[in-house]
């Protein structure tokens, strides 16, 4: 969850969820009698998960698609010989969050795409003291685990606590996403107890565990990160606010992806909450990730990310009040949270 997948955009890329799915070896379009050479028999387990489970399998025209990429692939012998046809596989997905990280190392996200809003961090200053700051950051490239993730934020959140506040300010900009779950179970004092989002999967999802057209919700309770009513990040000591945020501003920009979007997401629908900056980048979604016979993992967007009243994303999320830069959203935040 999504893309500790959710370079380039390493950051946004979101695996969320391990999984393995062993698929059948398929002739792939041997001669008959004859035996699919290594880089055939690869290129098929890639392209039948990819068919078997990706979330728009059911409005695509695979046969077109696999004679694209075999096309691209003509020649090749050698596993790392079909990278530019896996890239290609990337590229016709379109949904910009799936990805294929090779054995070898390289991995391969979609080559172009655009991007959300404006992009742009600026240091808040001097906040009046009413008003308490928490930044929560991407954190795809990092060694820490979830659990000293969580506690390091949670930490913040704490030391910005104190009496008399009038609100709090969540910065997201910039945030390109990685693991949500420590990010959901530290800054979860600031969220509050309870539902704040799920992913949705479409009719006729077939991955293990989970039922067609399932919802799974994520939640925050006593310091924990909950996915389907099971606790997935908690931290070491949890921490309560000494008073339950009055309002809570949330920053964002088109820096804001994936796992970040996912939080942006949680906050939509809390009471006395509202979002300042820019459209995020666009990849509110889930990947789920699939091991491959070389070692490595094909991240592929399966579910999308749907907000506690029940309205589904997927791509960019717009912010409750558009400004037009990095100062400005911050100044926009203090005034509402300040004005009575």
């Amino acid at each position: 969850m999504a893309r500790t997948v959710r370079g380039g955009w390493s950051s946004a890329r979101w695996r969320w969820l391990a999984a393995v799915l062993v698929a059948g070896t398929v002739s792939c379009g041997s001669s008959p009698g004859t035996e699919a050479d290594p880089a055939e028999r690869y290129l098929d387990e890639v392209l039948t998960l990819i068919e078997q489970n990706h979330i728009h399998r059911s409005e695509v025209d695979w046969a077109a698609y696999r004679r694209q990429v075999r096309a691209a692939a003509a020649g090749a012998t050698t596993l790392a010989a079909l990278d530019p046809a896996l890239q290609l596989a990337v590229d016709l997905l379109g949904d910009r969050h799936s990805a294929i990280c090779r054995g070898h190392g390289t991995c391969l996200y979609q080559s172009s795409h655009g991007l959300g809003g404006w992009i742009g961090w600026s240091d808040p200053g001097a906040l009046p003291a009413g008003v308490a700051y928490v930044r929560v950051q991407g954190n795809s490239a990092t060694a820490l685990s979830t659990r000293q993730l969580a506690d390091q934020l949670q930490a913040a959140v704490r030391a910005q606590d104190r009496d008399g506040l009038v609100g709090w300010i969540v910065d997201l900009r910039q945030n390109g996403g990685g693991n949500m779950w420590p990010m959901l179970a530290g800054i979860g004092p600031v969220l509050g107890d309870g539902t704040a989002g799920s992913f949705v999967f479409p009719e006729g999802m077939t991955t293990p565990h989970l039922a067609p057209g399932a919802s799974m919700a994520w939640s925050y309770s006593g310091g924990a990160a909950y996915f389907d009513g099971r606790p997935h990040t908690s931290v070491t000591v949890p921490y309560t606010l000494r008073a339950p945020a009055r309002r809570i501003a949330v920053l964002q920009d088109g820096g804001t992806g994936s796992a970040g979007e996912a939080i942006a997401i949680a906050f939509i629908g809390r009471p006395n909450a509202r979002s300042f900056g820019a459209a995020t980048y666009g990849v509110s979604s889930a990947n789920w990730s699939f091991s491959l016979s070389d070692g490595g993992v094909l991240q592929l967007l399966v579910a999308l990310d749907r907000d506690r009243n029940g309205t589904t994303y997927g791509g960019s999320v717009a912010p409750d009040e558009q400004t037009a830069g990095p100062a400005e959203t911050v100044a926009a935040a203090v005034t509402w949270l300040t004005t009575p």
